[in-house]
C-alpha cells in the first residue's frame, strides 16, 4: 500500500502531505462512529441531504475560518457497520464514553452509511466544536 502511494506522489499532491508527518490539514473526526456521534440527528447524516450539504462545506468553512477554500478538504466515504450487542462495546470519543449502538444505531449488518471527513489547517483544531456546530446547523 505504501509503495502504491509513493508511485502517485507527483500526481496527487495530498499523497506527499500524507507521507510527510507534517500535515497541512488535520481531520476533525477520524471514524464513522465519531461522525455519527456528532451528526446522527441532523440532515448532515442523511445520505441524500448530506451529499448536498457536503458539497458546499469547503466554501462555507473557508469563509468562517478566513482561509482559502483549498485549505479545507472534504473526503466522502462509505462505512459498513454491524449490529453489536449494546452491552458489549463502548467507545471513548472526546473523553465521552458512548455505547456503540447509541452512536451507530441498530441497522442490519452489511448496510452502508454515507459520511465524510473534513480536514482543516492545524491552527483551527481548537475550533473543532465550533466548526462541528456550524456543520450541524446546515440544512438541505
Amino acid at each position: 500500500m505504501l509503495y502504491l502511494l509513493k508511485c502517485f506522489i507527483h500526481e496527487i499532491p495530498e499523497v506527499e502531505e500524507l507521507l510527510s508527518h507534517n500535515p497541512k490539514r488535520i481531520a476533525l473526526w477520524k471514524t464513522y462512529a465519531e461522525f455519527r456521534m456528532w451528526f446522527k440527528d441532523t440532515d448532515v447524516a442523511d445520505t441524500a441531504k448530506g451529499k448536498i450539504i457536503a458539497k458546499r462545506l469547503p466554501r462555507l468553512l473557508s469563509q468562517d475560518l478566513k482561509c482559502k477554500e483549498e485549505d479545507i478538504v472534504l473526503v466522502a466515504a462509505l462505512s459498513k457497520h454491524y449490529v453489536i450487542e449494546e452491552s458489549h462495546v463502548y467507545i471513548l470519543i472526546d473523553n465521552k464514553v458512548k455505547a456503540f449502538t447509541e452512536i451507530m444505531g441498530e441497522k442490519p449488518a452489511g448496510k452502508t452509511g454515507f459520511f465524510f471527513y473534513i480536514f482543516v489547517p492545524p491552527e483551527h483544531k481548537d475550533k473543532k466544536e465550533e466548526i462541528i456546530e456550524r456543520i450541524r446547523s446546515q440544512r438541505r
